[in-house]
């Protein structure tokens, strides 16, 4: 999907007035109405966190391999103990920590501002619902209020957009783009 800004969609505006397309007589009209919605909400700026993290990650230990989530999903994140939760923040965190160099607006110090996130979910198995808890997000979204990237986690402080993409199987990853809302 491929949003407009407000400018683009008041340029749009101004040409279909100055110009008359046969068949499409009502699309200044929709023009008009979609700056009018676009108004009252913000809209997403730049880019200023974007992080890539596999769903498994595996690695071979004295016992032999072992398979960590990084990104469960809301029913595998409410099922695991304590300790398991740990290791994933620490994992989490150092994977956040080494993506913060190629950000340098991601940080927020004096004042912290509402931002957007968007997690897209790519996997073979298309989830029961697509929400950003439900799709692997809570515990990323949680670091990265931790790591000072976005002020908070509730609907006031982040504006949340969730996606499903397919993937082939062991190949799954969870994307989440970071935005300035302006």
């Amino acid at each position: 999907m491929t949003d407009l800004t407000i400018a683009e969609l008041k340029a749009l505006h101004s040409l279909t007035i100055t110009i008359s397309v046969p068949g499409l007589a009502t699309l200044p009209d929709k023009l008009a109405m979609m700056i009018a919605e676009r108004a009252g909400s913000p809209t997403r700026g730049p880019v200023v966190f974007e992080i890539r993290i596999p769903l498994d990650d595996t690695r071979q230990t004295a016992k032999g391999p072992v398979t960590r989530h990084l990104a469960p999903t809301l029913n595998a994140y409410g099922s695991m103990k304590p300790w398991q939760r740990a290791i994933l923040y620490k994992a989490l965190d150092a994977r956040i920590m080494a993506e913060l160099h190629r950000w340098p607006l991601a940080i927020q110090r004096a004042v912290r501002l509402r931002r957007a996130a968007v997690v897209t979910r790519f996997s073979s198995r298309r989830p029961d619902e697509i929400g950003v808890d439900v799709l692997g997000g809570k515990v990323p979204i949680d670091r990265l209020v931790q790591a000072g990237i976005l002020r908070g986690d509730s609907a006031k402080d982040l504006d949340r957009e969730a996606h499903w993409q397919p993937a082939k199987p062991g190949q799954g990853s969870l994307l989440i783009t970071v935005h300035d809302l302006v």
